[in-house]
């Protein structure tokens, strides 16, 4: 069970109510237990509850009110037989089952939520009904499309990704699930035997989730057309969802009368050609179409991002100029021409080596269309070249390739070290041949660590091929850096038996100085063969850079760390010097000044006047300082008090505060000053009695946090920040009964609860009266501080503070 601890009690106007932070222990919230009950609705157009099968598995993920995550159960069913433990309030309970994708094939995603109010010490159940939370897609075609259609395909996408109904692929019985995007675009693609080509697209709109497009095509007879070889039909689409479509379709499975597209002689277009880099030889298409042209594109690259798209029909100059800077000579085609040229000659020979594929598409006036597809691979002027070297300490793999489809004579590779004029050949027998990937590779062993080679292909044909440098792994490695404003933790690591004068070297990025870190702050793990080490005296926000090092290790090739330090951020008016007074209430900070300190005086004046007051002179160590002085207000005990943050407002008999300002950097300890007059407590709230007569205490607490905005303590409601909670990522506190007539210097080691964790915010709160949450202290008990600040040099903690800190 989850200890509250308050923070700290503000004005009403019944009863007022002022006070300090503490640990105080006799306040506990009591828990409720927490089961799930779940039913899925498969709704799409008809709605059936029903349960989940054995088989269908819910995450679940429970959240507080304020949203954040308290509990993650993987599986739903474990609830059954142990309901989980919560502290008594609201939550919101999220299910889902499934991967929430862009896309997928048969493969659904559930979600749903509901809130439920936790009772304690009841089993509280919270009711949940998941639905589909995608759009699902089936498609159907009727039985005439395998006996007119070699391929056909329905391409259904969200606007994200696309998944493809096709015959060939055998997907057609498959389910498509879509992420809900508001919009489904489909294309239907068909081709008959002869390899001709239709598409019809279009489009869903307001699409939403648990509805179900079952897109169904058929063929219905429209009419003979009186040119042999062609057939009326309509495709018909039913969706399910809005009514049925007919879209008339004239299909030619003839090919006399079909655009032609021709290459010339000695060019070859029926499968992939392999051409040398530069090659100058012819290589033209020339396009005819006996009804007329109505569009010919050009075009290479994929769908919505092509390299290459031109339409030469009735094309404009700069459109052909644009083509023509390619190196793809072409002119601008008249609507109804019957023939043009298309030179591609100077586009091939620009070509890198790889592989291309150029797609001319040709139309005619009567709907008729010819594909060409020209593949191209451009064939390296060498036989071979380097891919790849992956070093180890004293061994390498090292990874080739040939171009050409058959493997060239005499493949082999070589090395040597950088600075060598020698090549050492690597056996035969060594060397791995990968005839589909076309790559080869080969282990050499024996060499030194930390040290530069080179190594590279040979044929019987090629010498002197180009060579790739690599450089053998150290035995030393170093790993990692945690920077703070003015230190950092190193890590590092080694392999075998641990080198002498193992240690570490930084200096800042540029610098040609390396600096040795202190050999009394490394500590050493054998089990792990890793080290660490800390570095003292950076400056914030600067980078640095580090390597591990060791007696006689070859420093110019080890590997080196590049890190930055963080910011040593501070607080505005941590000294106290700034204040202003508005009728009785007195504000910790400069008129029209930043709003970071404030007290409970906004709410208290009325009745007592300021409890928080500035002082000067020699009741501050300089310039001004805090006076806290805790009061009974007629009817309730109010304790001084100072904090980050700002009151907010009277809310009903207690007050709202918001607690916490914008900090972003890791101190590792608060100091100051303060001096304390305590008296005995004499003001006790109910169940406090005990208390009465014990010595009042000073409190002074800071706490950095992971929040989003600031914390929302409301002293009515009983809202205060739980110290123990997730979000608290460092805190520290000192509680004194002393009395000291004179300022005494104090320093509050900040524990750390994560070390990566990235700070947010900061609260900073002093009080009088420790017990001040709960109306009680000792009237009269005075606390003044001043001149806080951050600690970030480690040097300046003790050791014993420094351990503390757990920061390492």
């Amino acid at each position: 069970m989850n200890r509250l601890f308050k923070n700290i009690l503000l004005a009403a106007t019944a009863a007022l109510t002022l006070g300090s932070c503490n640990e105080f222990e006799m306040l506990e919230r009591r828990s409720g237990y927490l089961s799930v009950s779940l039913q899925r609705d498969d709704q799409v157009h008809t709605k059936a509850q029903v349960s989940p099968g054995q088989d269908q598995i819910f995450a679940l993920s429970i959240c507080d009110a304020d949203g954040k995550l308290v509990a993650e159960v993987p599986d739903h069913r474990t609830l059954e037989i142990e309901p989980i433990s919560l502290v008594a309030g609201m939550y919101d309970v999220k299910a889902k089952s499934g991967a929430d994708q862009n896309a997928a094939w048969d493969s659904p995603f559930y979600s749903g939520e509901a809130s439920v109010k936790v009772i304690a010490d009841k089993n509280n159940t919270a009711e949940i009904t998941c639905a589909l939370a995608n759009v699902m897609v089936t498609a159907d075609f009727s039985g005439d499309f395998d006996a007119n259609f070699k391929e056909y395909t329905l391409t259904v996408d969200n606007g994200v990704e696309a998944l493809v109904f096709s015959n060939t692929a055998g997907t057609l019985n498959n389910t498509a699930y879509f992420r809900v995007t508001g919009i489904l675009n489909w294309r239907l693609s068909l081709k008959n035997a002869e390899g001709a080509m239709f598409e019809k697209s279009g489009a869903y709109y307001n699409v939403e989730a648990q509805q179900h497009y079952a897109i169904r095509f058929t063929l219905q007879d429209d009419s003979v057309s009186e040119d042999k070889g062609h057939l009326g039909v309509k495709v018909v689409v039913d969706d399910s969802v809005n009514p049925a479509v007919e879209y008339p379709v004239t299909l030619n499975f003839g090919v006399s009368n079909y655009p032609a597209i021709a290459p010339n002689e000695g060019f070859d277009i029926s499968g992939a050609i392999g051409y040398p880099a530069g090659d100058m030889t012819t290589k033209q298409l020339t396009a005819t179409a006996t009804s007329g042209f109505s569009s010919i594109v050009i075009r290479q690259g994929t769908e919505g991002a092509y390299d290459i798209w031109c339409q030469l029909v009735e094309a404009s100059e700069t459109e052909i100029a644009e083509l023509n800077g390619m190196g793809i000579s072409a002119s601008s085609v008249a609507y109804g021409a019957t023939t043009t040229l298309i030179d591609i000659t100077d586009y091939v020979s620009r070509l890198a080596m790889g592989s291309y594929c150029l797609e001319v598409l040709v139309y005619d006036i009567k709907g008729h269309m010819t594909k060409a597809d020209v593949y191209i691979n451009i064939l390296s002027e060498v036989d071979a070249d380097v891919v790849s070297a992956v070093p180890g300490t004293t061994s390498a793999v090292i990874t080739a390739k040939w171009f050409n489809a058959a493997r060239p004579e005499g493949l082999g590779l070589e090395y040597k070290k950088a600075d060598a004029s020698e090549w050492t050949d690597v056996p035969q027998s060594q060397i791995t041949f990968n005839e589909t990937s076309k790559t080869f590779y080969a282990e050499i062993t024996g060499l030194e660590e930390a040290t530069s080679y080179m190594f590279r292909p040979y044929s019987d044909k090629d010498k002197d091929l180009r060579a790739l440098t690599f450089t053998t792994l150290s035995g030393l490695r170093s790993i990692s850096a945690d920077p703070w404003a003015r230190f950092a933790i190193v890590t590092g690591g080694w392999e075998g038996d641990r080198p002498d004068g193992l240690g570490f070297e930084y200096r800042q990025t540029g610098s040609s100085q390396w600096m040795s870190v202190d050999g009394s702050t490394i500590i050493y793990d054998s089990y792990s063969q890793t080290f660490e080490g800390e570095i003292r005296g950076l400056q914030p926000e600067t980078e640095y850079e580090f390597r591990a090092v060791s007696e006689g290790a070859n420093k110019d090739n080890l590997s080196v760390v590049v890190f930055r330090t963080e910011t040593a951020g501070t607080i505005y008016n941590m000294n106290f010097d700034d204040w202003y007074q508005d009728g009785k209430v007195w504000y910790p900070f400069a008129k029209g000044g930043e709003h970071t300190w404030d007290s409970a005086n906004e709410g208290a004046a009325t009745f007592i006047g300021s409890s928080t007051t500035p002082v000067e002179g020699s009741e501050a160590i300089s310039g001004k300082a805090a006076r806290l002085e805790s009061k009974y207000a007629v009817i309730a005990f109010a304790a001084g008090n100072l904090y980050t943050g700002d009151f907010g407002k009277i809310a009903g008999v207690g007050a709202q505060l918001d607690w916490g300002v914008p900090f972003n950097s890791r101190p590792l300890a608060m100091k100051g000053y303060y001096k304390y007059s305590p008296k005995a407590i004499d003001r006790t709230g109910n169940g406090m009695s005990s208390y009465k007569g014990t010595m009042d205490r000073a409190q002074i607490q800071v706490f950095i946090t992971d929040w989003t905005a600031p914390f929302s303590v409301n002293t009515t409601d009983g809202r205060f920040v739980d110290f123990n909670a997730d979000y608290v990522i460092a805190y520290g506190k000192i509680e004194s009964e002393t009395a000291y007539s004179d300022y005494v210097e104090f320093t509050i080691p900040l524990e750390y609860r994560s070390l990566t964790k990235k700070p947010t915010y900061v609260v900073i709160s002093a009080a009088a009266s420790y017990l001040g949450d709960y109306f009680t202290g000792g009237v009269g008990s005075t606390l003044c501080v001043d001149e806080f600040s951050f600690v970030y040099d480690p040097e300046e903690l003790t050791e014993a503070e420094r351990e503390k800190v757990n920061y390492r």
